[in-house]
This record gives structure tokens, sequence and C-alpha cells, in this order.
């Protein structure tokens, strides 16, 4: 696609989402889309840190909260952003006027414009972005194969880090560990003992600091579930969930329990896939597989022809990396959501067993006893005994 086709496609894209999208080819000026009206670029201090970022695809929010992405072509640089999750007060505009050098008689020009941006969601920004580059490259891209850097590397993240007297980035280190193996002992373990955390001061307002420290929590942990095998689609769809419901939280003690239970959901989904265990790359995609196909039954000839191998080889192979057989997996896969319905939910085992697509009871009850080591009964009995105990 030459330059002047992708300017225009751009445009329609940002006619389309509302989203302003800044075209930055290097050593020439920086073209921008959808932002009439402001009298200075909202992300410029954003944009001045993202000069020379390396990898393919980045996102995040910005210390204002503001979500942005980031695609790297051969020559040239497309930033989209910002997205806000919920409307902000006219003190956080000006505070983000503030930022981005603002003259003081422009403030006002400046927060109407702000305020005509549409509310959206990060998986719908890197949506965008994903049509962007696929556009670019001539090729179908999945946002599975596109690069997410699993530590945070946002220079001004780095900066607050540097100069911050408080233990949180060790905290974030062990909280990414545990997502990225899907390490649910470890966390509980942890979680029992959590020390007192001293935050970097992100607002003068508490609950908003607050906010601001789940959004960014929110970020990093989708990033580390991705590398440790979840779906880049469900690891963002989550995460929006989740920022929407810290928006929308009223105490401080909300968005403290709020984030316990994110970063808990995250740890037992990539559980799921792992089962603690580091999974080789095929592993991984296999992984991802079956939690697409829950709830069928394992249909191998199928999984292979998706992964362009042989069924053969694909056994062989997945068995020699991971240690256990693909249907082995795909069983132990089962139990363990089995498991979560027969303690969070009232459905029969009549219902979960179809619902799980086992051919029938005695089968999901022989399965489930030789994975679990009792009976889909006992184990529901016994987790009800904990709870009321």
């Amino acid at each position: 696609m030459d330059e002047a086709t992708l300017i225009s496609y751009l445009g329609l894209t940002n006619r389309a989402s509302a989203i302003p999208i800044r075209y930055r080819p290097k050593g020439n000026p920086t073209r921008s889309t959808g932002l009439d009206g402001f009298p200075v670029d909202p992300l410029a201090p954003t944009c001045r840190d993202l000069e020379g970022l390396e990898e393919r695809l980045f996102y995040g929010f910005d210390g204002n909260g503001q979500g942005f992405a980031s695609y790297c072509g051969t020559d040239f640089q497309i930033v989209a952003g910002p997205i806000i999750t919920a409307r902000k007060e006219n003190a956080e505009i000006a505070s983000i006027a503030l930022a981005a050098s603002c003259p003081s008689s422009e403030t006002e020009a400046f927060r109407k414009a702000y305020s005509e941006i549409p509310m959206s969601s990060l998986s719908k920004l890197l949506a965008l972005l994903l049509s962007v580059a696929t556009a670019v490259e001539g090729r179908t891209l999945d946002i599975a194969e596109l690069s997410f850097p699993a530590d945070p590397s946002y220079p001004e993240e780095k900066a607050r880090v540097e100069n911050a007297t408080n233990n949180s980035i060790e905290i974030e280190r062990k909280i990414l560990a545990f997502v990225e193996r899907g390490d649910i002992d470890g966390f509980r373990e942890w979680a029992q003992s959590f020390p007192t955390v001293e935050a970097g001061t992100l607002a003068k307002e508490q609950l908003r600091q607050l906010k601001d420290i789940f959004i960014c929590t929110a970020t990093v942990v989708s990033r580390a579930a991705i590398a440790g095998g979840l779906s880049a689609n469900e690891s963002l769809s989550l995460s929006d969930a989740y920022i929407q419901e810290d928006e929308a939280a009223s105490s401080a003690d909300a968005i403290i329990k709020l984030q316990f239970r994110m970063v808990g959901d995250y740890v037992r989904r990539v559980h799921l896939l792992t089962n603690g265990k580091e999974l080789s790359p095929l592993g991984k995609k296999v992984a991802r597989y079956c939690r697409e196909h829950l709830y069928e039954p394992l249909r191998t000839e199928e999984l292979a022809k998706s992964l362009f191998m042989s069924r053969s080889y694909l056994s062989t192979t997945f068995k020699k990396e991971n240690g256990e057989t693909l249907v082995e997996y795909f069983q132990r896969f089962k139990c363990e959501e089995a498991k979560r319905l027969l303690r969070q939910s009232e459905s029969s085992l009549a219902e979960i067993l179809s619902y799980l697509a086992f051919s029938s009871p005695s089968h999901f009850a022989r399965v489930f006893k030789k994975v679990v080591g009792v009976s889909p009964i006992e184990y529901r009995r016994n987790g009800r005994d904990q709870r009321t105990g």
C-alpha cells in the first residue's frame, strides 16, 4: 500500500471509529486525523515516549488513564488513541492539557474537544489497529500473532518506577509471574500474607489513584496472561470488563477486592491451560484450541488440520514436549472446568457432563475420578462442606 492510499485509509478508519489516528513517517512530520478542535495532541507526551519503539504492536494506558496503541511498519509508525473507559472530570482533562503543553488560554477549547472523545475499550482499539496492519501487510492477521511486551516497557512507567520510593514494582513482578505460570497455589499462599504496599502517587484523590493503579495492573496482567498462553482476544476482553467494573467502583475497598479477583481470574484461566507447567509453543497453541472447543468432543484430526500438521505428528510431538497425550490433556482441561462448575453452580451432574460433551455419566465419572482423585459427587459434597464448615 502506497503512502497516499494508507493516509486515505486511516482517514476512513477514523471516521468509522471516531478514534484519533496519527501517521508518523520516519524523518517527516506527523499527519493526524481525528484531532480537529484540539489545540494540542492529548497524546503528545505518549507519542514522544513511543519514538524509537521496536515492538510491532504496543498498547497500554498512560499516566492519565488514556488508552493508546501503536503499530510499527518498516519506515513509519501509526499511533491510535486516546480512548477512555469512563468520562473524565474537568480537573482531569485540565491535567491532561497541562501535560500536553496546552496554553492556558486554549484549555477550554481542549476540554470541549476532549469531551467529544467516545468511550471505548482497549480490545476495540486493538481491533482497529489490527485492521490497519492487515491492510498495510496485504494479508489477514490474527491478534495472537502480534507481539505483546510481557513486562511494562512504556518509558513513563520506567521513569516513575525508578524515581518512586515504594515497593510496588516487586509486588507487580510477583503477580505477573503467578499469572504467566498459572500458579494458583503460589498466588493463594502469597495473597493470604499480602504485604503492605506504599503505592506511588498517581493522583491527589485516593479513589482516582486506586482506579489508575487498577488500570495499569489490568494492562500488564493481560500481557502476562497472553505470554502464558491465554488467547489475546480472551485476555483483552477480560481486561476491558474488569476496567469497566473498576471505573464503576465507589470505594477503595471495592477496588482492592476487585483487583485480587481479577488477578485470581487470570491465574485460574492460565492454570487451566497449563496446569501450572511451562508449555511448549505447540502446547500453547493446543491449549488455545482446547479452550475454544472446551464444550465439544476432542477432534484430533480437526485440531491437526488447524495447526497445518498431520494427526500422528501432532500427537507424537505434543506428548514428547509436554509429557501427556492430547486425550489426557483435553480430559484434564475438561475436569478443571467441571470442578469449577461443581463448586460454583447448582447445575446437576447430568447438565455438567452434557455441557462438557462427555459421552455418558459413567464416562464422566471415570475420567473425573482418574484426573481429580475423587468422584464428581464426592468433590461437590466436599466443596460444600468446606464452604459451610
